[in-house]
């Protein structure tokens, strides 16, 4: 496989993980188990001021998966336009996915301890395949 390709399938995979991401996002607050109901009313029925903004522990989590929504767009756009110039400029490309596949596992630890494992499997298998890129790229630079 070719590094463009490779860094195609992280972009891919990424997306993967929004999709996933964006129906949880679409369900979190329904629930038939009555603990997790109590919780979810609990969150959305007390708002407190906090900077001057008067909100429920639910608009935080709330605005916090919209902003992954923001990160996972941006880095699946960002892998994608990388993949198009990676034959062009594979020095500055292999930065960049270093910076990125290095996000990616410090999120998949993030969301082994915090989320579930699912999620920590998508953002380590973009994580390898941007460093097998990487590699991948470093070789092609040595070669030119």
């Amino acid at each position: 496989m070719t590094s463009k390709l490779l860094i195609r399938i992280s972009a891919l995979l990424v997306l993967f993980h929004l999709a996933g991401h964006t129906l949880g996002h679409l369900n979190w607050k329904t629930s038939n188990n009555p603990i997790r109901k109590e919780v979810i009313k609990q969150m959305t029925d007390h708002a407190f001021v906090f900077m001057g903004a008067k909100r429920s522990m639910a608009d935080y989590y709330q605005g916090y998966s919209l902003l992954m929504f923001v990160v996972y767009l941006m880095s699946a756009a960002i892998l994608w336009l990388l993949a198009n110039i990676s034959d062009q400029h594979p020095n500055i490309v292999k930065k960049l996915i270093l910076i990125i596949a290095a996000s990616f596992i410090v999120m998949c630890f993030i969301e082994f301890f915090h989320f579930f494992t699912f999620a920590a499997g998508i953002s380590f298998s973009v994580a390898i395949t941007l460093l097998i890129s990487s590699y991948q790229l470093r070789n092609q630079q040595i070669s030119q």
